[in-house]
């Protein structure tokens, strides 16, 4: 949504400097109520530019803290968030959650799930009959 021209927010601010009703103006600008409110409080700080919109939340977890991560994982592979967090935090004194390092490194196909290398045996109530005879085992 696109943020209201200053001119627009000094015409709402104006109108109720001039003792119209919030609800009434909000009605005229078709704002919501807590829209002219917020103006109005703006003003009195004498700042009703929009705030500025910055996009993307610079990462923690640069490409080069990246790479360092995935060259420990390559040494010692059972290593566990916790102990990678503190590992960024001592050697680049960055503080990044367990969950960031977790979403930067699941980008990147690398997970902690165990791979199964034996055949999972059949359990349930087929592996209690004999296959030569069907009877009971």
């Amino acid at each position: 949504m696109k943020s209201i021209p200053v001119e627009t927010r000094r015409l709402i601010v104006d109108a109720v400097k001039s003792g119209e009703s919030m609800a009434h103006i909000a009605s005229i600008f078709q704002v919501c109520y807590s829209t002219v409110r917020n103006y109005v409080r703006l003003d009195a700080n004498d700042s009703l530019e929009p705030k500025k919109r910055t996009g993307r939340i610079a990462l923690k977890i640069t490409p080069t803290i990246l790479e360092i991560i995935k060259a420990w994982l390559k040494d010692k592979n059972d290593l566990t968030l916790k102990q990678i967090q503190q590992k960024v935090f001592e050697q680049f004194q960055v503080e990044v959650t367990e969950a960031a390092i977790w979403y930067r490194l699941a980008a990147m196909n690398i997970t902690w799930k165990k791979k199964r290398h034996t055949q999972k045996k059949e359990s349930g109530p087929m592996s209690l009959i004999d296959e030569k005879t069907g009877q009971p085992k």
